[in-house]
């Protein structure tokens, strides 16, 4: 086996751990769904990372160069652990005997959310400026734009428990992502 080949072995376990996780949330809310009030926020962000996490895998599966060195794994490796972070707070852990409201649950966790998730993106950057400096590849700036204003919503998002700012957001980021998979496909 070849290094990169190893490098994608890895990260193929680390999104299996992912897609487990996440999908063992959903199903456990919806095996205590009598016990669960439903909120379409939660829901939707859920839906959002998942297609998150198809689109990154895709990704990197398709483009195994950036993982030629030690340094450049370890340093996409601190974004994995954040992204299985990230995951793995998207469903609560356990439904309690009494019940659990989604809304209140995606409201007391907000903050760690997308304070994650801004962790997520600020990590890709660097890395990215790290990783392109490394490699002498020029690093164009204006395509770094786009990220950096969606890590400004997300990090005004771990800030603000406004229910409007993150019903808006929410749908704009999920609007995105669907819109980076059909324009991928394309």
């Amino acid at each position: 086996m070849s290094q990169n080949e190893v490098a994608v072995t890895l990260i193929a376990i680390i999104y299996g751990l992912m897609f487990t996780d996440l999908f063992s949330g959903f199903n456990r809310l919806l095996r205590s769904r009598k016990r669960v009030k439903w909120h379409w926020l939660p829901i939707l962000t859920a839906w959002y990372i998942f297609i998150m996490l198809i689109n990154n895998w895709w990704v990197i599966a398709n483009d195994t160069t950036k993982f030629n060195n030690f340094l450049s794994f370890f340093l996409y490796g601190h974004i994995f652990v954040l992204i299985y972070l990230l995951v793995s707070s998207v469903f609560p852990s356990v439904i309690p005997e009494e019940g659990i409201d989604l809304k209140v649950f995606y409201f007391n966790k907000h903050r760690y959310f997308w304070a994650l998730m801004s962790g997520v993106f600020i990590s890709s950057i660097f890395t990215k400026i790290f990783v392109g400096t490394m490699s002498s590849n020029a690093i164009d700036l204006l395509n770094l734009l786009p990220t950096t204003v969606l890590v400004l919503m997300f990090i005004s998002l771990s800030i603000w428990k406004n229910y409007r700012l993150h019903s808006i957001f929410v749908v704009l980021f999920f609007v995105e992502a669907l819109a980076e998979v059909f324009l991928s496909a394309v």
